[in-house]
């Protein structure tokens, strides 16, 4: 059912260091974690013009504003909901804009600030 639905068009690529390159050849960013910190790797899909379709957990659930800049959906729903945002390039194309302006947005200054918290408590110990 899963390759009718998506067929040739997911690819699982394993650590690579051409995340740019990717980035720009891709439609729709998922990231299927059980629990983010920080969702670094959601940002950067975004700053490319990538919607992101993100678990439903904390970290990008708390960046992407669903059916505007990406989507978040539980990960009981994903092949359909991946199968059906594919289907739609105007869309993958709006909420990819609007992706990118909201990474273009973001304060990076609290995520530094909050970075330098856990050295200095580190360091402390």
């Amino acid at each position: 059912l899963r390759e009718q639905m998506v067929g040739d068009r997911v690819h699982v690529l394993g650590v690579r260091t051409d995340i740019a390159e990717l980035l720009s050849a891709c439609d729709l960013f998922g990231l299927a974690s059980d629990w983010e910190g920080y969702p670094m790797a959601v940002m950067e899909a975004m700053a490319a013009g990538l919607p992101v379709l993100s678990s439903n957990q904390a970290g990008a659930a708390e960046v992407i504003d669903s059916g505007k800049n990406g989507f978040v959906a539980p990960l009981s729903e994903w092949v359909e909901s991946t199968a059906s945002r594919l289907k739609n390039s105007a869309l993958l194309q709006e909420t990819g804009s609007a992706a990118r302006q909201t990474a273009l947005k973001h304060d990076w200054s609290k995520v530094v600030a909050a970075v330098e918290q856990v050295y200095k408590e580190v360091a402390a110990e």
